[in-house]
């Protein structure tokens, strides 16, 4: 369901803004009480005008798009000087992954973004598309790691990453303004 975390924000008392990938994310929001702009990026963007906003938040759809990181730098336009950035993505690094490509025959194969629709995500995928957006990364945290609940915390946090079947990545913007 589009929209689980942006009401729950919402109910906390915090103010979102919302756009979403197409009409039927836009309606279930909508049906929400959240706020929505729709049209491209491009536009969402143009639409805000002097909007600024403190947050943004990319819930498993980064990976999703041709260019993460022209993604990132276009919203970072309606972002407040040192604004943070929430990514959430698969860790297609992670043990279950690895697994489940080994045991597909994948493990070795690359498919591209155009073949894929999808791109490869890991921390320091990611961590690059944050930085070359212009934004320093603070923290990586790998989440939903149940099969390896019980080693959790106990190897170190490279292990953990390699447990979590999904990463989420906070950064905050260096400097003001687009880079």
């Amino acid at each position: 369901m589009f929209g689980g975390n942006e009401l729950a924000l919402t109910e906390r008392g915090v103010d979102v803004t919302a756009i979403p990938l197409d009409a039927i994310c836009a309606a279930n929001a909508v049906a929400n009480g959240v706020r929505v702009v729709e049209g491209s990026l491009e536009e969402a963007c143009s639409s805000l005008g002097s909007e600024k906003f403190d947050c943004v938040l990319y819930l498993n759809v980064l990976h999703l798009s041709e260019n993460p990181p022209q993604i990132i730098s276009l919203l970072r336009s309606v972002c407040d000087p040192g604004a943070s950035i929430v990514v959430q993505c698969p860790n297609m690094l992670s043990a279950q992954a690895l697994r489940r490509n080994l045991r597909d025959r994948h493990l070795f194969s690359s498919p591209d973004f155009a073949t894929s629709r999808a791109h490869r995500t890991s921390a320091a995928i990611v961590h690059d598309w944050c930085r070359s957006a212009g934004y320093a990364v603070e923290r990586t945290k790998g989440v939903n790691g149940r099969p390896f609940a019980g080693l959790r915390g106990r190897a170190g946090s490279f292990s953990d990453l390699l447990m979590s079947p999904e990463l989420v990545i906070t950064a905050r913007q260096i400097g003001g303004g687009n880079p």
